[in-house]
C-alpha cells in the first residue's frame, strides 16, 4: 500500500490531472500552531497554486446559522483563526498570495431545505451546543419565513511558490 494519496507519484514529484492534491489543514489549539494534514506541500509541483477555501471568525456575523443558535458566535471565534492568520501560515512559508477575496456559496434553496440540514447537526461548532440550546434554535430556524436561498460567505485565498 502506498503512503501518497492516488495520483501522486512520488518519484516525479508530481500529480496527474486526474486526481488533483487535495489536502487540509487543521489549526489547532494554541492557534500559534498550524498542523499540515495528509500530504507536503513540498509535492508541489513548480510554479503550482493552493488553493484555500476556508472559513474564518471574521465571518461570524454573516453564517447564517447564527442568529439561530447564538451560543454558536462564541464558539467560533474560539474555534476559527483570522483569515490574516491562516493567510499568513503560508507567507511563511515561503508562499506568495495571487488573490483573495470572498465567495458566497448556496447551501439550500430556503429555509426549510436549510433546517434540515441543520437538524442532521454535521457541523462541529453546532454539535459542541447543548441540547435545550440546539433545540431552541432549531425551532426559531423551523419557524423561519424569509424567502430563500441562504448562502454563507466563503474565504479563498490562491497561493504560488
Amino acid at each position: 500500500m502506498s503512503e501518497f494519496p492516488p495520483g501522486i507519484d512520488p518519484a516525479s514529484r508530481s500529480l496527474n490531472r486526474r486526481n488533483p492534491l487535495r489536502f487540509t489543514i487543521h489549526f489547532a489549539a494554541p492557534l500559534s500552531v498550524p498542523r499540515a494534514v495528509c500530504v507536503d506541500l513540498s509535492l508541489l509541483r513548480p510554479e503550482g497554486r493552493v488553493c484555500l477555501r476556508t472559513g474564518s471568525w471574521e465571518k461570524i456575523p454573516a453564517y447564517p446559522y447564527v442568529p439561530y443558535f447564538p451560543g454558536t458566535a462564541a464558539l467560533i471565534e474560539k474555534r476559527l483563526p483570522s483569515i490574516r492568520f491562516q493567510r499568513e501560515v503560508f507567507e511563511a512559508a515561503s508562499f506568495d498570495v495571487l488573490f483573495e477575496g470572498e465567495v458566497w456559496q448556496q447551501i439550500a434553496p430556503d429555509f426549510p431545505t436549510y433546517a434540515d440540514k441543520i437538524a442532521l447537526r454535521a457541523d462541529s461548532i453546532l454539535v459542541s451546543l447543548e441540547d435545550k440550546e440546539f433545540d431552541a434554535g432549531m425551532a426559531m430556524l423551523r419557524a423561519e419565513k424569509a424567502p430563500g436561498p441562504i448562502v454563507e460567505p466563503i474565504d479563498f485565498v490562491v497561493f504560488a511558490k
